[in-house]
């Protein structure tokens, strides 16, 4: 699992994974994949739109207009950081993480069949 996306195909989340699974969840928004939703976001977001980037061809259309910018704005205001540790941000709610684990948020461990699997201890 690396990223969820919704019906119409748009990614919602993008997550990584350590060596041993610890997720890191990342929005859309987050552009540098640092954790946080800051101004450096939107700053590589207007380097890629000047250059012509196709990472900031938001809406797909192979133009890099004011829509893409309109849309920038949207997903930037309403970005929420996540970061290390968290395979989820509450407003999409994945449990499906790492090798197909599932995550249990309260403990911050994967419940893998019959057993408790702590990727921060990597056992």
């Amino acid at each position: 699992m690396v990223a969820v996306t919704n019906a119409g195909g748009a990614v919602l989340e993008h997550v990584r994974y350590t060596a041993h699974g610890v997720p890191a969840a990342y929005t859309d928004a987050d552009l540098n994949l640092d954790g946080e939703v800051t101004f450096d976001d939107t700053q590589l977001f207007n380097t890629w739109f000047n250059a012509e980037d196709p990472r900031a061809d938001l809406n797909a259309d192979l133009e890099w207009t004011f829509e893409d910018t309109q849309l920038w704005v949207a997903i930037y205001n309403a970005g929420e950081s996540a970061g290390r540790g968290v395979l989820s941000r509450a407003s999409v709610g994945n449990r499906l993480g790492y090798a197909g684990y599932r995550w249990d948020a309260a403990l911050g461990k994967y419940m893998v069949r019959h057993r408790v699997y702590d990727p921060f201890r990597g056992r």
